[in-house]
Parts: C-alpha cells; sequence; structure tokens
C-alpha cells in the first residue's frame, strides 16, 4: 500500500483545492505529517494495462514497465558518475584540482549514485 502525504494527493475535479482524504479520520501519521493511503493496483487495473499495452498480447505487464524505467534511470545515473569521474581525474591530472578536492567530487557523486540505486529498486 502505497502512503502518500495528504499535500501530495489532489482531487483533480476540485481545481487542486481541498486534499482528498479526511486528515483527522485517517490516524496515519508519517514523520508528523497525516498521510493518506493510496491503494495497490487492483487485478482490474492490471488486466486493463496488459490489453492495452504496445503488443496487444499482453506479454508487456506494468512490473516490466517498471524495470525498463527504472534501468535507464539507473543507467543515465552510470553514465554521469562516470562523466564525474573523468572529469576530476582530468583536473586531478592537469593540476587543475589537489587530490582531497578530486576525493570529494568522487564522494559526492558516489553518494547520488548509492542514492539513485535505492530509489530505484
Amino acid at each position: 500500500m502505497l502512503r502518500l502525504p495528504l499535500a501530495a494527493v489532489r482531487d483533480p475535479s476540485d481545481g487542486g483545492g481541498a486534499a482528498v482524504g479526511d486528515a483527522a479520520r485517517s490516524g496515519v501519521r508519517a514523520r508528523g505529517r497525516d498521510v493518506q493511503e493510496v491503494p495497490d493496483v487492483t487485478a482490474e487495473q492490471a488486466a486493463a494495462f496488459e490489453a492495452a499495452n504496445l503488443t496487444g498480447t499482453g506479454a508487456l505487464t506494468a512490473a516490466d514497465v517498471l524495470a525498463l524505467v527504472a534501468g535507464l534511470v539507473f543507467g543515465a545515473a552510470l553514465l554521469w558518475f562516470a562523466w564525474v569521474l573523468y572529469r576530476a581525474y582530468e583536473a586531478w591530472g592537469r593540476g587543475r584540482m589537489d587530490a582531497f578536492d578530486a576525493g570529494g567530487k568522487l564522494l559526492r557523486a558516489t553518494f547520488v549514485l548509492v542514492l539513485v540505486g535505492w530509489l530505484v529498486t
């Protein structure tokens, strides 16, 4: 079950006005903020997605699309990390950056890569 902050869940028919759900009624709190539980995908919704996919045979599931998008995002993050690594090495090799600065840059990039990896899993 996905849980979103009430401020993030808006009723589109209300023109972005009040949040959907009653915060006092839900009783669920996350880090001091009210949240609304969003139900998982039902079997009916999964069947509709599989019927409307590109192949038309139901061979592509929502999990497959999620894995594809997560792989593309993580691949882009790896490419960015390699670029940061190369540029830091190049700057260090030409004397424009000392080893401490290059190490700090690589440590920050590693942190971002680990964070992206954690978010896409």
